[in-house]
């Protein structure tokens, strides 16, 4: 079904946070710094989710607060990644975590 809307032009797909948490959780066992460090970074986007729930904001304020707030959040992990995953084995746990990230 959600390839149906995939394939058209002015939808665009995006990885779930959930299923992103859910590798890094996974990976605690094995590498529980940078899992951890990952993980604190994921919960600062959920914080911003729930202060827009919980404020009821509209769509634009959400966006911006996306853009403000959450982007500078995803940009700081996604540098880390970058970092990081050069001396990670890609079928590690946290190296799965971070290619899904």
């Amino acid at each position: 079904m959600y390839d149906k809307y995939a394939k058209k032009k002015e939808i665009t797909q995006l990885a779930c946070w959930a299923h992103a948490r859910r590798e890094f959780e996974k990976a605690l066992d094995y590498d529980k710094p940078r899992a951890e460090k990952a993980l604190l970074m994921i919960q600062k986007i959920y914080a911003l989710e729930r202060k827009a729930k919980q404020d009821n904001l509209t769509a634009e304020q959400i966006k911006k607060l996306r853009l403000q707030e959450s982007l500078p959040v995803i940009n700081e992990m996604g540098k880390w990644i970058f970092e990081e995953i050069k001396a990670t084995l890609p079928k590690s746990q946290i190296g799965k975590a971070m290619s899904y990230a």
